[in-house]
């Protein structure tokens, strides 16, 4: 352990020498002895140099920890130093610019790169009654890792500022002030800078700049928005990362960015394949050119911003960042024996592996179209190799989604804890789509580059219209005509009910299989609105759909957000309850658990469970057997939905009757209102009960008639709404395509006029009586 920090101290003092030496050499003889006489102290305490540290810059709940014993004895010590408000001094030790007062409070790396210095610092004569208080630690073990980890991060710091400097002057991203253009005025950090120091006092445009700051955005400080991101990010890699159906899915959809690019020539995977084993490199090793990833053309794409900046990877590692952070060093220091270390190194190390893995699947298309758009360039412009790689790269960066190129907004909703979960993608799709038809138009004013604009024309068409001809071919080969078509969209999920969907065939009792083609389709966003517009509905309604559409990328409610919604709720976003109110405390327990790991839970659960449940032969609560060739479908990418529209209907009647009965809730709730009422008021909320019936009632019309379409007679139909609890009345009006007639019975003036003289008095039931006469004689009037 001594030796390895000794080890560290030799090489700082290294960096030190240097910089007195160039400070020296450029005339700065003052700032050069400020630091021989820091070599100095850093030789001098070679062989014994420790940094000390204490629990309440780690542990934000450390204020209430603190013994009262302790406490006494630092009150007691500053009293005798005259200290005149004791217990505010020791407040402010224990909750100001610590881990009470929040991470940022305290955090020294403000930009990226930026040195903690506060190791060089001199240390302190602090009495032993303060370091007890700030809960010094006393563990030489503790003080090692926290030590070793300063100054191994101090060391590393620097040597990634050095090679930003040396490529930056290379590459011609950082200036000095005599060399600087005319855009590049922002300043990294002043001539004074230590904490930046070798690219202090250099030059670089307001957008590289403002990245040095925005790449250490340290989240947020309120404790519950930090815990749920955890949580968020625990359920992000659940669904994605780990989650085989969605992997096979992503590899397979990346794969149209190259078709709307233009580059077909897929035998261009090749070199994707060799560059396979380059991802499981350390990253860090990066900047190290001697153990750098696998193969130098790896290293060299990956410089050029090709690779390993793909949208979902690159927010689920920032996800990964968000549960991580503040916890893994605190398990280090924590368990020192190594034993619980080992476990989180090992979880770590399996998700970072996994998001790696996920992807290559991006970047495997990636390398295939920078390939293509290198060859085009060379053939095309008369280019050598290496001076098409750079401009291929840029096409790639722009026409195909990269993380790192997202708009700050959209990064700052990327952390926004309720709404949005992977709001970087769609984000990427807007960005790059403009970005295509921008060198389209480009290509197309170069004689040089009209060919390769052909080419893109063709791609940009079949990523475009090939999915609604292919569509359309499905639909005629399995006899689906668009009645068919619509009454499965007016009874599938709000989610889906307008994606591109893509019929398979038929199950035995010939209900429609199909897939949604939305999980296989990057520019599905651009699609359904489209599919929303062009559908056979009012156009208010196509109107509001496209617009929600739109917006849901951006705006949906997150996957952990709305598991916790339908668990208050007790109410599936698909319809029904999660559990039976009157069950026992047991069985609601289980089926709230059971939702929970349904809902938020790892997919390659469900993956398992129902291949299972397949192999077994069992049958799902709405009466679908498992099919094993279904589930094996599944796990590469391929989930088959079976259209029944029994079950669908099934759970739409359950919706029909919340909505009946909010609606007479807007009716009610004013009616029994003990306080004094306006005519205009109770008018008004019978006017609005109606409207919200009478809405109700059209939409479970057309989900009753698409039933029917779809292969339902009138008895079938009775019997699937009855069964769900829908009055005899209601069934009747709904099949026949009218609203029931809005009658409300005696009970409730009674029940009303019951709790009325026995709460507020009989003056306030007569009130209810005569309210319930203008009641009556408005669905009098409605009636006719």
């Amino acid at each position: 352990m001594r030796k390895h920090l000794d080890k560290m101290s030799i090489d700082y003092a290294q960096v030190v020498a240097d910089q007195a030496i160039a400070l020296a050499a450029n005339g700065k003889g003052e700032a050069a002895a400020a630091k021989i006489d820091l070599l100095n102290t850093i030789a001098s305490n070679w062989g014994k140099y420790l940094n000390r540290s204490f629990q309440v810059f780690d542990d934000p709940s450390w204020p209430n920890k603190v013994p009262k014993s302790v406490i006494d004895k630092a009150r007691t010590l500053l009293e005798s130093n005259g200290a005149k408000n004791a217990d505010r001094i020791i407040n402010t030790i224990l909750k100001t610019g610590n881990a009470f007062d929040g991470l940022s409070s305290f955090i020294s790396e403000g930009k990226l790169g930026s040195k903690d210095l506060s190791i060089l610092k001199k240390r302190k004569d602090i009495a032993p009654e303060i370091l007890a208080l700030m809960g010094e630690y006393t563990d030489p073990r503790i003080n090692f890792v926290k030590t070793s980890t300063k100054m191994s991060r101090l060391l590393w710091n620097h040597r990634f500022l050095e090679r930003v400097k040396f490529e930056g002057q290379r590459d011609g991203f950082l200036f000095t002030a005599e060399d600087a253009p005319t855009e590049a005025y922002v300043q990294i950090a002043p001539d004074s800078s230590d904490a930046m120091n070798p690219l202090n006092g250099l030059y670089t445009t307001p957008e590289l700049a403002q990245g040095f700051e925005d790449s250490m955005d340290l989240g947020s400080n309120v404790e519950w928005v930090k815990k749920w991101q955890q949580l968020n990010s625990i359920v992000k890699y659940g669904k994605t990362v780990v989650a085989p159906t969605t992997v096979a899915r992503n590899f397979m959809s990346a794969s149209l960015f190259t078709v709307a690019n233009g580059h077909f020539n897929w035998a261009k995977g090749g070199e994707s394949l060799k560059s396979f084993r380059g991802f499981w490199s350390d990253e860090s090793s990066y900047f190290d050119s001697a153990e750098g990833a696998s193969t130098a053309y790896l290293r060299e794409i990956r410089r050029l911003g090709v690779i390993y900046d793909s949208p979902y990877a690159g927010e689920l590692t920032k996800a990964l960042e968000d549960f991580s952070r503040g916890t893994e060093l605190d398990n280090k220091v924590k368990a020192i024996d190594g034993k619980k270390d080992k476990v989180v190194q090992w979880s770590k190390g399996f998700l970072d592996g996994a998001a790696k893995f996920y992807q290559y699947g991006d970047d495997f298309w990636k390398i295939i179209g920078f390939e293509n758009m290198v060859d085009v360039l060379m053939e095309n412009k008369g280019l050598t190799r290496e001076q098409a790689m750079p401009l291929a790269a840029e096409r790639i960066r722009d026409t195909y989604p990269t993380y790192s190129l997202i708009g700050k907004g959209v990064a700052e909703l990327r952390r926004f804890p309720l709404v949005g979960t992977f709001v970087s993608f769609p984000a990427e799709i807007v960005r790059t789509s403009f970005n295509m038809f921008k060198y389209l138009k480009q290509d197309m004013a170069d004689p040089d580059m009209r060919g390769h604009a052909m080419t893109k024309v063709a791609g940009m068409s079949a990523v475009s219209f090939g999915i609604y001809a292919l569509q359309d071919a499905a639909m005629r080969a399995f006899d689906v005509d668009e009645e068919e078509q619509e009454a499965m969209r007016l009874m599938s999920p709000t989610w889906s009910e307008n994606s591109n969907i893509l019929p398979t065939g038929r199950d035995d009792d010939g209900n429609l299989e199909y897939i949604d083609l939305t999980y296989l389709d990057p520019y599905a966003y651009f699609k359904k609105p489209v599919n929303a517009l062009m559908r056979d509905q009012p156009t208010e309604d196509a109107i509001a759909q496209a617009g929600r559409e739109l917006l849901t990328p951006f705006l949906g409610v997150d996957i952990a957000t709305g598991t916790a919604l339908e668990l208050y709720n007790n109410e599936k976003v698909s319809g029904g309850r999660i559990w039976h109110p009157a069950d026992t405390p047991t069985n609601k327990l289980s089926a709230a658990t059971g939702h929970v790991m349904k809902g938020a839970g790892p997919a390659v659960i469900q993956n398992v469970t129902r291949t299972v449940k397949a192999i077994d032969g069992d049958v799902s609560k709405s009466g679908k057997r498992y099919e094993l060739e279904d589930e094996l479908k599944a796990w590469v990418g391929f989930r088959v939905t079976t259209f029944d529209p029994k079950i669908s209907l099934h759970f739409k009647a359950y919706e029909f009757n919340e909505d009946k009965r909010n609606a007479s809730s807007l009716l009610t709730s004013t009616f029994r209102d003990p306080n004094q009422l306006e005519e205009g008021e109770l008018v008004n909320a019978f006017e609005r009960a109606s409207s919200a019936r009478k809405e109700g009632y059209e939409r479970m019309i057309k989900l009753v008639s698409a039933a029917r379409k779809s292969g339902l007679n009138n008895t079938q139909l009775m019997m699937v709404l009855r069964s769900n609890g829908v009055t005899k009345k209601d069934a009747r009006a709904l099949i026949a395509g009218n609203p029931a007639t809005w009658e409300m019975s005696d009970s409730t003036l009674k029940n009303s006029v019951k709790k009325s003289d026995l709460l507020f008095g009989e003056s306030t039931g007569k009130e209810f009586q005569d309210r319930w006469k203008i009641i009556q004689e408005m669905l009098r009037e409605e009636a006719r």
